[in-house]
């Protein structure tokens, strides 16, 4: 139990390191539309052309950069908030809230990313820990695709139920995790990415919360295009 306590506490560190990069590309975009704006109001007011109209205009389109820059804040706080209690709630908003985190960096890399519910059912346990497993293996994802330089890079999740069970499918196409390290991929420590990239923690605490913390199962195999994580929970 110490052990994993500590793993826990590395990777949080570990997460955050990784949480900054992502804030700065989801701020990258808005911060360079707020600067165009106000170099546009600049020149407008050199050249005697502003009037209530263009500076309101202004405004209300600063006003709405700066709320997204907010509530990106308001986002990434929030997914760090440990959760006291388990609760009920539905797959699709858990995955969502991993999303808006890396949407921007995806993006940054042209990677294109395909979501299909095609059964969401409520599952119960903590939303907050199964969205930062949805978030690991997206972004383990994204960094093997810039990694391999995969041309027209892709990441399929899916969200599909049987019975009681809800199962949540991660794939991308950059070929597959080598058959000598399939069996190691969830052993702490263990990475395939250079030791400044990577802690090898990701994955271990992402098994750790999905069978020890909600009864579920985690698991990856490869397909013809690259490697499929598979998670499987009760409702």
């Amino acid at each position: 139990k110490q052990k994993d306590k500590k793993i826990l506490e590395q990777g949080k560190l570990a997460r955050l390191g990784s949480m900054i990069s992502m804030i700065a590309h989801q701020w990258r975009q808005p911060l360079t539309q707020l600067s165009a704006i106000l170099m546009e109001l600049e020149t407008a007011t050199r050249f005697k052309k502003v009037n209530d109209n263009y500076i309101l205009e202004s405004i209300e389109k600063s006003d709405k950069m700066i709320e997204f820059m907010s509530n990106t804040i308001d986002d990434f706080r929030n997914f760090f908030k440990p959760d006291k209690i388990k609760e009920e709630f539905f797959v699709s908003n858990s995955c969502k809230n991993a999303i808006n985190i890396i949407d921007a960096t995806l993006k940054n890399f042209d990677i294109k990313l395909n979501v299909n519910i095609k059964n969401d059912h409520k599952i119960y346990g903590y939303p907050t820990e199964f969205s930062q497993v949805v978030l690991n293996i997206l972004s383990n994802a994204k960094d093997i695709l810039v990694e391999k330089k995969i041309k027209n890079p892709r990441i399929d999740l899916d969200i599909d139920s049987k019975g009681v069970l809800s199962i949540i499918t991660i794939k991308d196409n950059a070929g597959g995790i080598n058959e000598k390290n399939i069996d190691l991929i969830f052993d702490p420590y263990f990475s395939t990415k250079d030791s400044s990239k990577g802690t090898g923690l990701g994955l271990y605490i992402s098994k750790l919360i999905i069978e020890r913390n909600m009864g579920g199962e985690l698991s990856v195999y490869n397909d013809e295009e690259g490697a499929v994580f598979k998670i499987v929970v009760a409702g």
